[in-house]
């Protein structure tokens, strides 16, 4: 019987990578070692991105916040008392850094991604797609008229998936705030869709809420 083909080179530090823990890489970094840097930043690049996206509401805008929150976190990591996870404390950098780009814009661009389901496009009639163009619409003007505190919450749990204790890290207030926030926000989204409760059941406009307000993987 042939034995097995051994693992190459790239593939056993591939695989030692993904089984370092953070702050093994962190502790690395600490004494200068680059490649420990860029392996944390391919693990967790594409999480900050996702969390920029769903703040920023724009590609562009988001990439470039990619890479400002790791130049960031590279003259920080003194900072990091590994309190937290490191992947909570990056979500928390990225976060702050793109409420203050928001604060200097002195807007929240309400520019709404959205998955093609939710626009109706498909095999849908053009009155549903019109309902559901409605709907996205009323979302936007809801989420910006949101608080700062309470649309971010919104986005790191519908958005980025993000669980009530990781949020209460991330935004630094117990668990039990968050949810008074995440409450109020969606008491704000159902109020906003509240002229749609006659095209539809209020439990199907619960879950179309949800899901125009979630941004699918």
């Amino acid at each position: 019987m042939n034995a097995a083909p051994s693992a190459s080179k790239e593939e056993k530090n591939a695989m030692s990578s993904m089984e370092t823990p953070d702050a093994e890489l962190v502790a690395r970094v600490r004494e200068g070692d680059r490649n420990a840097f860029r392996k944390l930043v391919e693990r967790h690049r594409e999480r900050i991105y996702r969390v920029a996206l769903g703040m920023l509401r724009n590609p562009d805008d988001a990439m470039d916040a990619v890479q400002e929150v790791f130049i960031r976190v590279h003259g920080r990591l003194t900072d990091f008392k590994g309190e937290s996870a490191f992947g909570t404390w990056l979500v928390r950098v990225t976060v702050n850094y793109c409420i203050d780009r928001q604060r200097r814009q002195k807007t929240w661009d309400a520019r709404f991604v959205v998955d093609n389901e939710w626009e109706g496009v498909s095999e849908e009639s053009p009155e549903h797609q019109l309902v559901n163009a409605q709907i996205g619409e009323a979302l936007q003007r809801a989420l910006a008229e949101l608080g700062e505190e309470h649309r971010t919450a919104i986005m790191l749990r519908e958005v980025n998936g993000l669980a009530y204790e990781e949020i209460a890290e991330v935004m630094g207030c117990p668990k039990g705030t968050v949810m008074s926030r995440l409450h109020h926000a969606r008491k704000k989204l159902q109020v906003a869709l509240r002229p749609f409760l006659e095209e539809a059941g209020e439990r199907d406009l619960a879950d179309r809420a949800g899901e125009g307000v979630r941004r699918r993987e």
